[in-house]
């Protein structure tokens, strides 16, 4: 129970780390620091928004497979809106998407597990 109170607050620091990877992928690219961060905000929005549709569909044991169709809506809208916000081709963006993904993935492994090393002190 301690772990759900957690992700919120870490998703929370995440994100300046995922505006900060786009930067570092698009570091040619002449956009700010503050343009990446308004699209890892409005990013994150969807994928708040979502979520709560996933937990929703989550209180059916009916609609199981709607929740999987979401989570994989979640990645794809990401891969679209990089191809829309940044007008490169599609062979760069899916390569960019791939890099940020893993990029963010392991960031996000970093922060989980300070996160539950912090829940875990605090017990």
């Amino acid at each position: 129970n301690a772990a759900k109170e957690q992700f919120p607050k870490i998703l929370f620091f995440l994100l300046p780390v995922f505006a900060l990877l786009l930067k570092l992928l698009y570091v040619r690219r002449n956009y700010f620091y503050s343009e990446h961060l308004v699209f890892s905000i409005c990013f994150y929005n969807f994928f708040y928004f979502a979520g709560s549709l996933m937990m929703l569909a989550g209180l059916a044991s009916s609609l199981d497979w709607l929740s999987t169709i979401i989570g994989w809506g979640i990645y794809i809208y990401l891969l679209f809106s990089m191809k829309r916000m940044y007008g490169q081709g599609w062979g760069k963006t899916i390569a960019k998407f791939l890099l940020f993904s893993f990029g963010f993935m392991f960031c996000s492994v970093i922060g989980f597990s300070i996160g539950m090393l912090a829940v875990l002190m605090i017990l």
